[in-house]
C-alpha cells in the first residue's frame, strides 16, 4: 500500500515539477520534488535502532549517571523509583562541590534527558508554529582545537505535530484548522501529492545530529551546522527532504533544524541566565565556565571552577 500511495504521489506531481521546473527547482533551492517521495518512502522502511544508535543509553546509564554526579556535586540529582523520575537540583538547597565533574558522552546523553524531561525542553518548535518532540539517545565528542568540538548527538524525534503543521501549511490553513488526530484537513479542499508524501513518512524516526559548539567565553557558545540525518539516508537525501519541504512549509533547511536541535540540546547541558542548565546553575558554587577536556582517549565534558 506504501508503493502505491508513492506511486499515486508521484503521478499527481509529475505535471507541477514538469511545469515548475524541477530541475530549476533543484539547482536554485536544493528542492526536488520528486527526490523526496522516493527518499519519504525509504522512511518507512523499519529501522535497525541498533545501527542508527548502537550506544542508546538506558536507565542503567541513567542511573550510573546520577551516582556519577552526585559523587561530584553532592545531592545534586534524586531519582524516585516509585515513579521512575529524576529530579535535578537547580535550587542547589544543601548542595556543594566535592571534586571536577568530568561526563563521557553516555553521561552527558543521560543529564540531557533528564534535564529536558524536568525543564520540559523536549518539544522543540523548528518552524513558525511547527515542532518535534526529542528524546536523547546518545551522545560523542571530538576535541577539534581549545575552543570547538564536534558533537554528534542521535536522538529519537516524534514528528506527528510537525507533519500536521507541515499539510495545513501546504493547503493555506492554519494548524487549527487541522485535525489533531489524524493530520487530514477539515475543509474540503484536496491537499495533493505532497500530502500524501508527508502522510507517508513516520511519525517516530531517528535522527543524528552533528556540529561544532564553539566556546566563546564563559557559558557562551556559537553553534556550526554539519549534518543532520535521518534515519538511514545520506546527509544529502536529508537536505533534499528538508529543502522541498520548506519551499512550501517555511520549516527551514536542514542546516536550520540542526543549529536549533543543537542549540536546545547545548542549552540543557550549560544554560544561561534566561534558561536553566546543568552548568549555568552551579555558578553559586563558584563555577565559572565549561569545558571538554581529552583524557587518556576519553573525552569529557566538565566544569569550570574559579
Amino acid at each position: 500500500m506504501k508503493l502505491v500511495a508513492l506511486l499515486l504521489a508521484i503521478i499527481m506531481l509529475i505535471p507541477a515539477a514538469l511545469i515548475g521546473g524541477n530541475l530549476i527547482l533543484r539547482e536554485t533551492t536544493g528542492a526536488d520534488i520528486i527526490s523526496t517521495a522516493v527518499y519519504s518512502y525509504w522512511l518507512t522502511e523499519e529501522v535497525d535502532v541498533a545501527a542508527v544508535c548502537p550506544n542508546a543509553i538506558t536507565q542503567q546509564d541513567m542511573l550510573n549517571t546520577q551516582r556519577r554526579v552526585n559523587d561530584s556535586v553532592t545531592r545534586m540529582i534524586a531519582y524516585s523509583a516509585i515513579d521512575d523520575k529524576f529530579n535535578i537540583n537547580f535550587g542547589l538547597e544543601e548542595v556543594n562541590i566535592k571534586n571536577t565533574l568530568l561526563l563521557t558522552g553516555t553521561e552527558v546523553a543521560s543529564l540531557a534527558q533528564m534535564i529536558i524531561m524536568q525543564e520540559d525542553l523536549g518539544q522543540i518548535e523548528i518552524g513558525e508554529g511547527m515542532y518535534i518532540d526529542i528524546q536523547m539517545k546518545s551522545a560523542d565528542f571530538d576535541v577539534v582545537d581549545p575552543y570547538n568540538t564536534r558533537i554528534n548527538a542521535v536522538m529519537s524525534i516524534d514528528v506527528t505535530p510537525l507533519k500536521n503543521s507541515i499539510k495545513a501549511s501546504m493547503n493555506g490553513q492554519s494548524a487549527e484548522n487541522t485535525d489533531a488526530q489524524t493530520g487530514e484537513s477539515t475543509d474540503s479542499e484536496n491537499s495533493g501529492g505532497l500530502n500524501n508524501i508527508v502522510d507517508m513518512i513516520p511519525d517516530i524516526l531517528y535522527i543524528s545530529s552533528t556540529f561544532i559548539l564553539e566556546q566563546t567565553g564563559g557559558f557562551s557558545f556559537n553553534i556550526h551546522h554539519e549534518e543532520l540525518i535521518v534515519n538511514d539516508l545520506t546527509n544529502e537525501q536529508t537536505e533534499t527532504i528538508f529543502a522541498t519541504i520548506n519551499l512550501f512549509s517555511g520549516v527551514g533547511t536542514a542546516e536550520d533544524v540542526n543549529i536549533k536541535i543543537a542549540t536546545a540540546l547545548a542549552t540543557a547541558l550549560i544554560g544561561n541566565e534566561n534558561e536553566r542548565g546543568l552548568a549555568y546553575s552551579l555558578v553559586p558554587l563558584g563555577v565559572t565556565s565549561f569545558d571538554f577536556t581529552s583524557r587518556d582517549g576519553v573525552t569529557y565534558f566538565t566544569l569550570v571552577q574559579e
